[in-house]
């Protein structure tokens, strides 16, 4: 038990760490990878070094925990976002809208552009980056088409395929074009980017009572193109 605050030492603890976190978020993002440093995060966290380094012996070992922390809300939300309707048009647009939001957001292309320059340092945040944000999200949908097929609104015989599709399309669209500087954002964009989308999917995948072809008479590849 800590004398001063009457906290047990461990949540203290726990909370330092999370402190830590959101410190070197905002100094990575400001910063980029290779431009932050142990000392200049240290400066701004204040504390011993000690501390620092105990819960972060290294940047590449903080930095992944920057990646999981920030790719926490959006696995929040989207979970949320496909648990709330059985209405598969309405949730496959809501999920669209959310998902395309985030990724062309000032801090979600901040944060893609960050992963990008931190894999020419250090390989390993690949392999944490797609482990906690794209095969999540890649899961979450699955098991939503898993539960659609189930209750005949939908009619994706290979789930997985179907979620790399939807987010492919949601990630390849204006969402790249962004992450590369080459359009503004406008919401009439966003909503061009979800309509377009969710109407491909749901042609191919969609029972009739979803606006679907169901049985399916085209590859979602033909009908990407």
């Amino acid at each position: 038990m800590d004398q001063e605050s009457g906290r047990p030492k461990a949540l203290r603890k726990g909370n330092r760490r999370d402190e830590i976190i959101e410190v070197a978020t905002r100094c990575f993002l400001d910063q980029g990878y290779s431009g932050t440093t142990m000392s200049a995060i240290f400066e701004h966290v204040g504390g011993s070094r000690s501390t620092l380094y105990g819960h972060f012996p290294s940047k590449e070992l903080l930095f992944a925990d920057v990646l999981k922390f920030a790719l926490r809300d959006y696995r929040a939300d989207f979970q949320l976002v496909l648990r709330a309707s059985n209405d598969p048009r309405r949730t496959l647009t809501d999920f669209c809208q959310r998902f395309i939001e985030r990724l062309v957001a000032p801090e979600g292309i901040a944060l893609q552009r960050l992963i990008i320059d931190a894999t020419r340092h250090f390989a390993h945040v690949g392999t944490v980056f797609f482990e906690e944000g794209p095969m999540v999200t890649h899961k979450l949908l699955m098991d939503y088409f898993v539960e659609q097929n189930a209750a005949g609104t939908l009619a994706c015989e290979d789930p997985g395929e179907a979620a790399r599709l939807l987010t492919s399309l949601c990630t390849g669209g204006l969402a790249a074009r962004v992450l590369w500087d080459v359009e503004q954002v406008t919401p009439q964009a966003v909503k061009s980017d979800v309509d377009q989308f969710v109407g491909m999917f749901l042609r191919f995948y969609g029972r009739p009572a979803a606006g679907g072809l169901a049985p399916a008479t085209a590859s979602p590849v033909a009908l990407a193109k």
